[in-house]
């Protein structure tokens, strides 16, 4: 119980001092893309800052996945949030549920996609660095996935006004992010696929709920009843995106789950080499490798 204690303690001031800290910034500029990255700005360099300093006072606890395969989780991470987005519009426009009509003048694309890179890295740093890293050193990782889920659907507050299915889509985009994570075994995986999917989803084609002060270039317009408009939400309501994310969760969770029965297999052969005084087997990064 005193564990259990001493973990929620650790939480609760993180994302205490991280709020407070950051409550503190307050940069504008005319620019709005640049306005936008001056807010977003601040709230990354707060939570790396408390990120290194928590992740040093409790550096025994736990261990900040961040160079393990990291070219494979790059080049994973940024491929596959912009595919799934890509994925469920193309079913959505063979099935005549989804139109494009034209397209907008845009500027500084690469500022305004920037601007979501630091947004996702603060976003995933918040609820899959520190806090999640702590809890699966100190307990483990289904307690981890538990908490940093409740707290990601928590803080998600748009989707709850909007019915079962947008809060089902953001449960299965926490869930996702987790598993990339876990599959790769690097954290800077899920930064680069949640930045992909917002860059496609809403900077490319508008079809996702974002900021009004985020612009976006394709004209996607949802067509049918509300299960496939998404309502307010767009992509995230509908119906369609969710069952081909539910698949996706399947997939790589079963991905994880024989990665999980590798490394079981490798621990066991460990123990029987050094029993038999035989060279131990070195751990196989492959299992990492997706």
């Amino acid at each position: 119980m005193r564990r259990v204690l001493g973990t929620v303690i650790r939480v609760a001031a993180f994302y205490l001092v991280w709020v407070l800290f950051a409550g503190f910034f307050s940069m504008t500029r005319e620019d709005p893309v640049m306005n936008r990255i001056w807010a977003e700005l601040p709230l990354l360099i707060c939570v790396v800052v408390l990120t290194i300093g928590f992740s040093i006072i409790d550096r025994h606890d736990m261990t900040m996945p961040l160079l393990r395969n990291l070219p494979g989780g790059m080049i994973t991470g940024s491929f596959f949030g912009a595919a799934w987005v890509g994925v469920a519009v193309l079913v959505l426009f063979l099935m005549e549920r989804l139109a494009f009509q034209g397209v907008t003048e845009m500027t500084k694309f690469w500022w305004w996609a920037l601007a979501i890179l630091i947004h996702s890295t603060t976003q995933e740093m918040l609820f899959r660095g520190y806090v999640y890293q702590l809890i699966k050193g100190r307990h483990n990782a289904m307690a981890a996935f538990g908490v940093t889920t409740i707290l990601y659907l928590w803080c998600a507050g748009f989707a709850w006004n909007e019915g079962i299915i947008p809060v089902a889509s953001v449960l299965c985009f926490s869930i996702l992010m987790t598993l990339l994570m876990e599959v790769t075994g690097n954290l800077i995986t899920s930064i680069l696929a949640n930045a992909s999917f917002h860059i496609m989803a809403g900077l490319v084609l508008g079809c996702i709920k974002m900021d009004p002060d985020y612009p976006h270039w394709i004209n996607t317009v949802l067509k049918g009843s509300v299960r496939f408009t998404g309502g307010s939400c767009l992509l995230l309501g509908n119906v369609i995106f969710l069952l081909i994310s539910a698949i996706l969760v399947v997939m790589f969770a079963s991905v994880r789950l024989m990665q999980r029965s590798a490394m079981i297999r490798q621990e066991r052969e460990r123990e029987e080499a050094e029993q038999a005084n035989l060279p131990v087997p070195e751990e196989d990064e492959s299992a990492y490798v997706f």
